[in-house]
């Protein structure tokens, strides 16, 4: 699917038109997030996400919301936002307003979205307002930035990974939009591709963000997925530790067992490695190839990384004590 520049059209579409909320990372924005589910947390309330779980989401309504330090692909989305988002209006035409207000569903006050930008052809004759922009043709867009391009297929669908689907899904159910747009910069240059909505699944999202709002009402948290990698993380900073002690249960003591015998066991394995690592690298030699009987080759090549000063942090290590203190 190629993008041209769209065709000017005279046809406005009725639209479903979303309350508009605080602009975002605003004091008010945060304090919306906090009775609202965003668009970028649909898939974690979903259970989903890769990177969140229904719990994290619960645990995030429940405090006081704050602008947390980004990492690096964060600082890197939004250092590389706008020019994504200029790329792409070059490819596509039409008019692009790029500041945008939380957006609120006027039914589903639970369900929320912020774009990145909303795009309109070019019907007006002057600077467009939101609620021109809203009541036309127009569509959210999302502009992304990723290093795992593995993750997109080709360019013109919608073969994105399934959090940005659920996002672009919610983004549409909020402003009663047809099509999502999501440029992704790469290589410097941008590839465009299109969601398309689909009411069953954004049926689905809303059962689920309406649980999880009644679950925030009864204070009823849900369950946690403990095969999740996030899990440790959440579980973790859910506790204002103190120095009380609590009697444990026989369930927990077994499960402490085996966390023993895994470590002892990963402690043989690493140790393994490294020893047949090394007798591999000694037959090298000074060689940066080996060459192997199946026709294969082992490359040998040497890393060096610069030094850094490494940010003040904490953890939590857990570990045994064979006897109690008193």
């Amino acid at each position: 699917m190629s993008f041209t520049k769209f065709e000017k059209t005279e046809t406005i579409v009725p639209r479903v038109m979303p309350e508009v909320g605080p602009a975002p990372y605003t004091p008010g924005w945060y304090e919306a997030r906090k009775s609202t589910i965003g668009a970028s947390e649909a898939a974690a309330v979903c259970g989903l996400s890769r990177y969140a779980q229904p719990l994290e989401i619960y645990n995030r309504k429940k405090r006081d919301l704050k602008p947390e330090p980004q990492t690096k692909a964060q600082r890197r989305g939004h250092v590389f936002e706008d020019a994504t988002l200029t790329l792409y209006s070059d490819r596509v035409g039409g008019t692009l307003l790029k500041t945008t207000p939380m957006l609120v569903h006027p039914t589903w006050k639970f369900m929320s979205a912020t774009p990145d930008a909303i795009w309109m052809p070019d019907l007006l004759d002057r600077e467009p307002n939101l609620l021109q922009v809203l009541k036309s043709q127009s569509i959210p867009v999302d502009a992304k930035t990723t290093m795992h391009w593995n993750e997109f297929g080709e360019e013109g669908t919608d073969d994105i990974p399934q959090e940005y689907v659920m996002q672009a899904q919610q983004q549409m159910a909020v402003t009663g939009a047809p099509r999502c747009d999501l440029p992704v910069l790469k290589n410097m240059d941008v590839s465009i591709y299109s969601v398309v909505r689909n009411d069953e699944l954004i049926g689905h999202i809303m059962e689920a963000e309406k649980e999880m709002m009644e679950r925030l009402g009864n204070n009823d948290p849900p369950e946690p997925n403990w095969e999740h990698p996030k899990t440790y993380d959440i579980i973790r900073s859910m506790y204002d530790v103190t120095e009380a002690s609590k009697e444990m249960s026989d369930e927990s003591a077994q499960m402490w067992l085996e966390v023993s015998a895994l470590s002892e066991q990963k402690t043989r394995l690493e140790k393994a490695i490294k020893a047949l690592k090394a007798q591999v690298l000694d037959e090298m030699g000074d060689c940066a190839v080996g060459n192997l009987p199946n026709g294969g080759q082992l490359v040998r090549k040497t890393i060096k990384r610069e030094a850094r000063e490494v940010a003040a942090s904490e953890y939590v290590r857990l570990t045994f004590r064979k006897e109690r203190k008193n």
